[in-house]
């Protein structure tokens, strides 16, 4: 025991740390939204003062120890929802606090290795390639699936949050990741996952989830440009591993110009009864900005696909060709940075909707514009 004591008051005494000051920050993104969805309910309203769920308010505290091999981060941020109504016992009064970010990390010359609620691999990268992420017409699509009909992403039930027009966007979970460090501009991300439902008491759990991304960025002649490539399997207990790629390129020039794309194939196998049922989905992503002193200027769009060989009861193959799903979003946008803490913006954009299923008879088609004036202030 002794032995133990020496050799751990060696240790600590060996080792110099430096302890910083919590950093504390906070964003308030709010905006004032027009929707006009007159082909499906022949009106127009007003949504008023929204809090803009694509990248909604929040408050976090964020620090690092210093170690002399190495240095251990954390992180902490809860969101901030006004507008969505909260649940349990008072179901009808607005808002929600939730857990965004959670973690520690260690890291050193070899690289960063995380645990806890954090973005998972893909989802890290994802919201630089949409110049107006930040807003209600940002690619995430979270907002839009409380604004307009047919914008929920529950066709294909493949988890319990499918959200993303643009990209597969699986936000923030309990994981496990690593990052190497940059090797000439190539660095790896890997991540771990079960999805956030960790209950294996009967083998319940959630799937495991493992994604991989590979980065490559290098700049020439005032040009900025990222290559990436990632992918996300699963194992599901009925069906074989399942996997989505991504594909992504980014391209930003020193006048200011700047362009990405990002495009995504999915494959999902569902059993039905002794039939096995395929559902195929893709997502495309492209922009163009330009930014010039205090001003920015994006054009971007969006589609994703879904080809659901399910009835919308999802027990019956379906008899006829697979039922198709389109939604695609194009958006203009506005930001003047008054300064580093303080933005303004003004978007507006059309969302479609469409169908073709027999079973629905297009019921669900819907035409959609958004536009929404707002600011963006952080501490």
């Amino acid at each position: 025991m002794r032995k133990v004591f020496a050799f751990g008051l060696m240790f600590f005494s060996s080792v110099s740390l430096a302890s910083s000051v919590p950093t504390l920050y906070g964003t308030v993104n709010v905006e004032y939204l027009q929707v006009d969805q007159e082909d499906k309910f022949m009106t127009t309203s007003g949504a008023g003062v929204y809090n803009v769920r694509n990248a909604e308010s929040r408050i976090g505290a964020r620090g690092v120890h210093e170690l002399d091999a190495f240095d251990v981060g954390y992180h902490l941020e809860l969101g901030i929802d006004s507008t969505t109504k909260g649940g349990g016992s008072h179901p009808g009064v607005s808002g929600r606090i939730r857990i965004r970010l959670a973690y520690a990390n260690v890291s050193g010359a070899w690289g960063t290795l995380t645990m806890g609620q954090d973005t998972t691999a893909t989802s890290a990268v994802q919201y630089s390639y949409d110049p107006l992420s930040n807003t209600s017409l940002g690619t995430a699509s979270f907002s839009q699936s409380e604004l307009i009909q047919g914008a929920s992403f529950d066709d294909t039930d493949v988890s319990n949050v499918d959200f993303g027009l643009g990209m597969k966007f699986r936000t923030r979970r309990d994981v496990l990741k690593y990052q190497t460090p940059s090797f000439h501009g190539l660095t790896w991300t890997v991540s771990m996952d079960r999805d956030d439902d960790s209950d294996v008491r009967h083998n319940e759990g959630g799937d495991t989830h493992y994604e991989n991304l590979l980065s490559y960025s290098r700049e020439f002649s005032g040009l900025d440009m990222t290559l990436q490539v990632g992918n996300i399997t699963w194992s599901n207990v009925e069906t074989k591993d399942e996997n989505i790629w991504m594909y992504g390129l980014r391209l930003g020039h020193e006048s200011g110009l700047a362009a990405s794309f990002l495009y995504t194939t999915e494959e999902y196998d569902r059993k039905v009864g002794i039939e096995l049922a395929s559902i195929e989905i893709t997502r495309m992503l492209a922009t163009l900005s330009y930014k010039w002193g205090q001003n920015l200027v994006a054009l971007t769009y969006a589609n994703r696909d879904t080809e659901n060989p399910l009835r919308s009861d999802e027990n019956t193959v379906s008899s006829v060709a697979a039922d198709k799903f389109t939604s695609s979003q194009i958006a203009l946008g506005y930001k003047y940075f008054a300064s580093d803490n303080i933005e303004f913006k003004a978007t507006i954009g059309q969302y479609k909707h469409e169908e073709d299923d027999a079973a629905l008879a297009q019921t669900n088609d819907n035409k959609a514009t958004i536009a929404a004036l707002g600011m963006a202030l952080s501490f």
